[in-house]
């Protein structure tokens, strides 16, 4: 996601995502992040930060609640 948006996951399951950043989420520059009652699991980065999220900028709201993170893939 990038520029001025509100984000919204809810209950969904991010399992063996891969990127170069982020490997599950990558938000830039937006305005509300939210993540409630989900899960992260084995996710992967190539090179940059953020095994399961990377947030750049996020001007008013991030906030995850209920969210359960589970170790990276090897």
């Amino acid at each position: 996601m990038l520029g001025q948006s509100k984000v919204y996951f809810k209950r969904d399951n991010f399992r063996g995502c891969s990127a170069e950043s982020g490997g599950a989420i990558y938000a830039e520059d937006v305005d509300t992040l939210i993540i409630k009652d989900s899960t992260f699991k084995r996710n992967h980065i190539l090179v940059g930060p953020g095994e399961s999220i990377v947030a750049i900028r996020v001007h008013d709201v991030i906030e995850i609640t209920n969210t359960t993170f589970h170790g990276h893939m090897n």
